[in-house]
């Protein structure tokens, strides 16, 4: 609100109040000029009033010409805060406890043991062929030659046992076989992603939970800067940018530590999931130990790489298939007898109702269209496929193995450079501290850019580790030991969740 008032005595007082809120903040800037006031003379309240009701309004001063004419200066910085600690009380969670939760509680784990179970009862399926197979039944209808009529009921008993069938049933039981033992890749390969996935995500929460312990302590260190330009700038020992640079560092280290709390969050929700728990509060600081160094002392043989073990399974199989398509032209010998009772007839007649017979069997396909021939074909190129698909997983998984234990060795060295150029930093920002407060000779900008380089120097630091611990989690994953690592590969049990 913007008035003149005029006194009669010549009196000429500008009085110009701003008000902006801003977060329950507010600011007031008060300008005033007096001019041609006899000396000892004070205006009079009340006339003013009865000048100022008969006068018109200015309108309001613009906020951005108040800023240019340096008569606004922006609010003290609220002393909010980014950091997001537990609830009192609440239990941090730790690695080996969330990977442990995660595994006896993520329904895809129950999928691939379900399907085990499956491919076992296949296995049986497929061994039935050695057994012999019993079937009966009643046929009614004409027939020739009965005596008293030509109807006839007829009770059927049958049986045959494959003697001889050159592999067919040896190799579908063993292509049965390699798929168990492709389920069983495929529980493991489950479990080795949810221990992975659950590492994973329990490291991003360790990683924001220290970015935003960072952040928390720039801020608090810009707060002691700012209020510091604000104290020179009372005194007129500094100019008014200065102030405003500091307030506009610390509200951009706040839009960082709310977008950190962002993927905190995010963090936190994934673990959750993963582990079954309804809400994380917080995840421990603690990284065990024995996995720092995992890829200098896994195996590079890759054996025990669930992919892979899937994938040698899927050969073993493909082989089997190859083997019975060949089978599949060549003679069957089996033993079958039958047993015919006829139910109805004249019973005067002295004829045997009854028949026995049995019957050595041999027989084999003489000509299906081909189709024997277009089966050895395609299970030929499927177990080509299939051999390619392990030298694949083979590759697959050595390749991540070299590519993160060449990270490892490389991020080793850069942790070192890192930690000394921090303490340089910090030394540099100590002295530009000193050279700004008790000399003079060093600008404040100079002293919130060290702020900013220290601030940065600890995030890089943070990210390094975080990636080297992702990195150590990933080799044992390639290595197929994630689970042994964490003691949790021979715990069969499972825990259903709830909807």
């Amino acid at each position: 609100m913007s008035r003149i008032l005029y006194h009669r005595h010549s009196i000429a007082c500008l009085t110009i109040v701003l008000s902006i809120s801003s977060g329950g903040v507010a600011g007031q800037v008060y300008a005033s000029s007096v001019r041609d006031q006899p000396k000892g003379q004070v205006a009079d309240t009340g006339q003013l009033t009865k000048n100022n009701q008969a006068q018109g309004t200015v309108p309001a001063a613009s906020l951005v010409s108040l800023i240019e004419a340096g008569q606004f200066l922006p609010p003290s910085a609220p002393q909010s805060s980014v950091s997001n600690p537990p609830t009192a009380g609440a239990e941090v969670l730790e690695l080996r406890v969330a990977v442990r939760q995660a595994l006896t509680s993520y329904p895809d784990i129950l999928r691939a043991r379900e399907g085990v179970n499956e491919q076992v009862q296949r296995v049986d399926v497929a061994q039935a062929g050695y057994y012999p197979r019993i079937s009966g039944g009643v046929r009614t209808g004409y027939q020739s030659g009965v005596p008293g009529g030509h109807s006839a009921q007829v009770f059927d008993v049958s049986a045959s046992q494959m003697l001889y069938d050159f592999g067919k049933v040896s190799s579908a039981v063993e292509a049965s076989r390699a798929g168990v033992t492709e389920r069983e890749a495929d529980v493991r390969l489950s479990i080795e992603q949810v221990a992975m996935n659950t590492a994973l995500a329990f490291l991003d929460g360790q990683y924001y939970q220290r970015l935003i312990a960072i952040t928390q302590a720039q801020i608090d260190s810009l707060g002691k800067i700012s209020d510091l330009a604000r104290q020179r700038l009372d005194m007129g020992a500094s100019t008014r940018s200065d102030y405003v640079q500091t307030v506009s560092r610390i509200e951009a280290a706040r839009v960082t530590g709310f977008q950190q709390q962002a993927n905190l969050a995010r963090a936190f929700a994934t673990l959750s999931s993963l582990t079954g728990q309804p809400r994380i509060e917080g995840v421990s600081d603690h990284f065990p130990r024995e996995l720092e160094q995992s890829c200098q002392q896994v195996d590079a043989s890759m054996q025990d790489n669930p992919e892979v073990q899937a994938a040698q399974a899927r050969v073993t199989r493909a082989e089997a298939e190859v083997g019975a398509a060949r089978a599949a032209g060549l003679p069957t010998l089996s033993l079958e007898p039958t047993f015919s009772q006829q139910l109805e007839g004249n019973p005067g007649t002295d004829q045997d109702r009854s028949r026995y017979s049995v019957f050595l069997n041999a027989s084999m396909p003489i000509y299906q269209g081909n189709a024997i021939q277009a089966g050895k074909a395609a299970s030929e190129r499927a177990l080509a496929s299939s051999q390619a698909g392990l030298d694949t997983a083979r590759l697959r998984a050595r390749q991540d193995m070299q590519q993160s234990k060449s990270q490892v060795l490389q991020l080793h060295a850069s942790l070192g450079a890192q930690t000394l150029r921090e303490r340089t930093i910090d030394e540099t920002r100590v002295l530009y501290g000193q050279q700004y407060l008790q000399l003079g000779t060093r600008p404040l900008l100079d002293l919130l850019n060290a702020e900013q380089e220290a601030y940065l120097s600890r995030v890089e630091q943070q990210t390094t580790l975080n990636s080297l611990r992702r990195l150590q989690i990933n080799c044992l994953y390639s290595a197929g030991h994630l689970s042994q690592a964490f003691g949790v590969a021979s715990d069969d049990t499972y825990r259903e969740r709830l909807p």
